[in-house]
């Protein structure tokens, strides 16, 4: 249906769905400077299959959504993640069905929640569950990510290259920190680019 709208979405990598007024983001970002879970707003949602078919077996798909909320909920703490999680993932599916109808439980074949708790309990490097790894702040944005001096993806070390979510140009763009570290490898080794920029 949203394809109906605007046939330019079913060509994007990620779509940004459920803030359809100035309200909803205000909405949305008190309740997490408050503690409080937001219902299933401004979710970031992505159908890596449409783009790279290798993720499913034939006539199959992987999807995320990826929903902005507080680590520190004022009711519970972090550990209400625990409690919380997976009724709070399908809220968001649920949310999600409202812009893609044929999204079913029969044809999700599994769920998995993740948390920003059980972000950071398995990364380490995402502090609070924190998948930008790092505070946004004017001098670590865009280029200058993680810090000035580290931004070109080499690091001082010899053959130790950075690539991330806190690397250019963070961890709103899915996959690029990763392909432009493989650029920067690629011209210092003189090899031969197989993918597409």
């Amino acid at each position: 249906t949203s394809g109906q709208f605007d046939a330019d979405i079913n060509e994007a990598f990620k779509l940004n769905i459920g803030m359809e007024t100035d309200e909803d983001y205000r909405r949305l970002w008190s309740d997490i400077r408050d503690g409080r879970l937001p219902e299933p707003t401004g979710m970031f949602c992505s159908v890596p299959t449409l783009f790279d078919s290798s993720q499913a077996p034939d006539g199959k798909h992987t999807a995320f959504i990826w929903q902005c909320v507080p680590y520190h909920l004022k009711d519970g703490g972090s550990e209400r993640w625990d409690e919380i999680s997976d009724d709070y993932m399908d809220r968001c599916i649920d949310a999600w069905r409202r812009y893609a109808p044929n999204l079913n439980d029969k044809n999700i074949i599994r769920k998995v929640a993740m948390s920003p708790l059980d972000i950071d309990r398995k990364l380490y490097n995402m502090k609070d569950g924190g998948l930008f790894m790092g505070r946004l702040i004017q001098g670590q944005l865009e280029y200058f990510r993680p810090l000035p001096e580290l931004s070109g993806f080499r690091t001082p070390i010899d053959k130790l290259y950075l690539g991330g979510s806190y690397c250019h140009p963070g961890g709103g763009i899915i996959g690029a920190a990763g392909m432009i570290a493989a650029e920067v490898i690629a011209e210092d080794y003189g090899l031969e680019k197989w993918w597409e920029s």
